[in-house]
């Protein structure tokens, strides 16, 4: 590992309502991508995921773009 956070691609997320930007409600992501190169905008407190927002049952509903709080994605891993 090169220092950077690691969530191997399909891994889903389960973060809570002010664990993303704009997070007005619980989100389930289907993780595609980690955007390591921008968190540094951030103070690496932020990191940009991109993946697929799931349904209640699992099944994807399509593609987003979030903002995550770092410290959210271990407590979020399902």
């Amino acid at each position: 590992m090169n220092g950077q956070l690691q969530v191997p691609p399909g891994t889903v997320l389960t973060l809570r309502k002010g664990d993303w930007q704009c997070g007005e409600h619980p989100l389930s992501l289907r993780v595609e991508q980690l955007r390591h190169d921008l968190s540094r905008y951030y103070d690496n407190r932020w990191i940009w995921v991109i993946g697929q927002s799931l349904d209640g049952q699992g099944s994807p509903l399509g593609r987003v773009k979030v903002l995550v709080r770092v410290e959210a994605l271990d407590r979020g891993r399902g």
